[in-house]
């Protein structure tokens, strides 16, 4: 894949040059996570936080289908070469922030529910359970269950019949 640069001279001639893209570097924006951009703020104490967690967690998945659909589009040959093990990395990395939120307080996920709204933290964690599905890693998978079963019972509680 060719990255196209283009640059202006004082004459205003426009000058380009062409170099090959790492596609293994394909999503290196997100070398750098939450934890390192709160921390290089000062505010490193947000990571503690359950909202900010589950809203880390379901928003990076979303971030993740918009880039992979823009890639799949824009670059299909070269990106198909690498998509998998991006996914996996990325994915991987979301899952170190599902294991730290507690599944005890509820307020965080009414915060995210209400912010994000019902479907869309539905939706992530459904496609962040299939994923893991696919590549046989039961134990992820019943770890973000767990976290998918506390946001469907603030919607759907089971009736205890008396």
């Amino acid at each position: 894949m060719l990255n196209i640069n283009f640059y202006l001279s004082k004459n205003l001639t426009i000058f380009m040059y062409m170099k090959k893209m790492n596609l293994d570097n394909v999503f290196e924006i997100f070398n750098q996570d939450d934890e390192q951009v709160y921390e290089e703020a000062g505010m490193k104490f947000l990571m503690e936080d359950d909202t900010v967690l589950l809203n880390t967690v379901v928003r990076g998945i979303e971030t993740y289908w918009k880039l992979d659909d823009i890639y799949t589009n824009k670059f299909p040959e070269q990106y198909e070469t690498v998509r998998s093990r991006v996914r996996n990395k990325y994915f991987n990395k979301m899952f170190k922030y599902l294991l730290r939120i507690n599944l005890n307080k509820l307020e965080p996920f009414f915060d995210t529910v209400g912010d994000l709204g019902y479907g869309t933290v539905e939706n992530s964690l459904v496609e962040y359970i299939n994923h893991f599905v696919l590549l046989e890693e039961y134990e992820k998978c019943a770890k973000i269950e767990k976290v998918l079963d506390v946001v469907q019972n603030l919607y759907y509680p089971e009736f205890e019949l008396a």
